[in-house]
């Protein structure tokens, strides 16, 4: 029987990418509204660590604070409402290069040079 995304887990998948991080905070305020920050920040750090387990969630890189962003099986989850196990077998979107500053907070991952 397949093991479906909760209600809190939909909002804070459907806000992350799978090439560039947000921090918990942000999440929080994009996911949840601004309202008692830090509470909701709380929740949604809980989640993303929840997701993490489940491989549908990953830490951008290891900077402080962490910026979180989806999975290739997030992606997949997300559509399907599922949750989905395992990587992406071709490893098609597996992510390489440096990471750089993006709006808003957001830091993406770019490709290394040559590619």
């Amino acid at each position: 029987m397949p093991r479906y995304l909760t209600e809190s887990q939909k909002p804070i998948l459907a806000v992350l990418s799978e090439d560039g991080g947000f921090t918990t905070n942000r999440v929080a305020v994009m996911a949840r509204g601004n309202a008692n920050l830090r509470h909701k920040s709380q929740m949604v750090r809980r989640e993303l660590l929840e997701l993490k387990r489940l491989g549908l969630v990953r830490e951008l890189d290891d900077q402080k604070p962490v910026a979180w962003c989806r999975t290739y099986a997030g992606t997949v989850s997300l559509a399907q409402g599922i949750v989905t196990g395992g990587e992406d077998p071709q490893g098609l979107r597996e992510a390489e290069g440096r990471v750089e500053p993006g709006p808003e907070g957001m830091r993406h991952e770019s490709p290394g040079e040559g590619t």
